[in-house]
């Protein structure tokens, strides 16, 4: 498994806050699918806006392709 990371704290976190159901910036389904097994509700998915540079193209396409990160790469 690539991504290992366990979002039950950021969950417990959001539960204690009393944020049930939230808006999370985020090009990573990891973290929805991850948030929403925990019990908190993704009422809407901002997409992370990435400059694409010469310099971070090959990672992101790595990301986007190994990942599926939400990624537009234009």
């Amino acid at each position: 498994q690539a991504d290992s990371r366990d979002f039950g704290w950021a969950a417990e976190i959001l539960k204690e806050l009393g944020a049930l159901s939230i808006s999370l910036i985020t090009n990573n389904p990891s973290k929805l699918d991850g948030l929403t097994n925990c019990g908190i509700k993704i009422h809407d998915r901002i997409s992370h806006r990435i400059n694409v540079n010469s310099s971070n193209r090959r990672y992101l396409e790595t990301k986007a392709s190994k990942l599926n990160h939400l990624i537009t790469l234009d």
